[in-house]
């Protein structure tokens, strides 16, 4: 069973504020051989959500949107 999205969000909001409380949140690096590049993180500001996905999350319908009903359905 899939882990409700709302869980995830709030899973994934206390990891990024534990790591930027504990100075270890960085830039994505391109190679392991990149520098760390530190990031800030507002703990005050949410996580920006794609509103069709808020959509989903506020009313559990299922959101798709198929470029045509065949194999090579695009979605």
């Amino acid at each position: 069973m899939a882990m409700p999205t709302p869980f995830l969000i709030d899973r994934m909001k206390a990891a990024i504020l534990t790591h930027a409380a504990e100075g270890t949140m960085y830039q994505t690096r391109r190679s392991p051989s990149d520098a760390f590049i530190p990031v800030r993180v507002n703990s005050v500001k949410h996580v920006w959500i794609w509103d069709t996905l808020r959509q989903v999350l506020d009313t559990d319908e299922l959101v798709y949107f198929p470029q045509d009903y065949s194999s090579n359905h695009g979605g």
